[in-house]
């Protein structure tokens, strides 16, 4: 980051960089750490809406913007790899 900048990096590195400062959160900020550790982890999981004969989920997202997407993850991916927006 300090060679090239933010803005030059690979999304792998912005995306490495983002996980890193979320992690964080939960390393130093005990206060954050300990209202999450209340939550119920069901409840701030997203779930699909749904799923086909073949073997497909459908996950729905709405943003605070209104945006609509709807993602299809085949059953058994273990590895994120089948994950497609289709709206």
């Amino acid at each position: 980051m300090e060679k090239k900048g933010y803005l030059e990096m690979s999304v792998e590195c912005k995306l490495a960089l983002l996980k890193y400062l979320c992690e964080c959160q939960f390393d130093d900020n005990l206060k954050f750490k300990n209202i999450i550790n209340e939550e119920d982890a069901d409840t701030m999981r997203l779930q699909p809406i749904g799923r086909d004969k073949d073997g497909l989920m459908y996950w729905y997202q709405l943003d605070q913007d209104h945006n609509v997407r709807m993602y299809i993850e085949e059953q058994d991916d273990q590895d994120g790899s089948s994950w497609k927006c289709i709206v």
